[in-house]
């Protein structure tokens, strides 16, 4: 039993490069399963992080689940933000996957864990 269809849970964690902007897959969905994600946590960068804006989602441009470019700022390695899905947010189908978008770099060498959280239900 997938225990990631009966409760919200920890979907995928991946290091992310923040120096680079480009986009980064974090989490494909399973064949037969829709995808709601809830949240995602950036945790234990290399240090500081004051410049990237970053989106989250589906689509191409990593928009249509936390989609405004923002700045998540965290002043030290041991430091952590929550980041709510947005209102109206897409859920994921089959196969889509979920990415981040590093759309303004931080200007020198960084990465950051990203943990994605939510949940999988069966295609109606």
């Amino acid at each position: 039993m997938d225990l990631r269809t009966k409760t919200e849970t920890l979907l995928a964690s991946v290091v992310v490069d923040l120096e680079v902007p480009a986009v980064s897959n974090l989490f494909v969905v399973p064949a037969g399963k829709n995808c709601i994600i809830t949240r995602v946590v950036m945790r234990e960068p290399d240090g500081a992080v004051a410049t990237a804006e970053l989106t989250f989602g589906f689509d191409a441009l990593a928009l249509d689940v936390i989609g405004t470019p923002q700045i998540y700022a965290l002043t030290a390695t041991e430091n952590y933000i929550v980041i709510p899905a947005n209102d109206d947010a897409v859920r994921g189908v089959g196969a889509e996957i979920f990415k981040i978008d590093v759309e303004t770099d931080e200007g020198e060498a960084r990465t950051a864990t990203i943990d994605v959280f939510g949940y999988l239900y069966d295609t109606p």
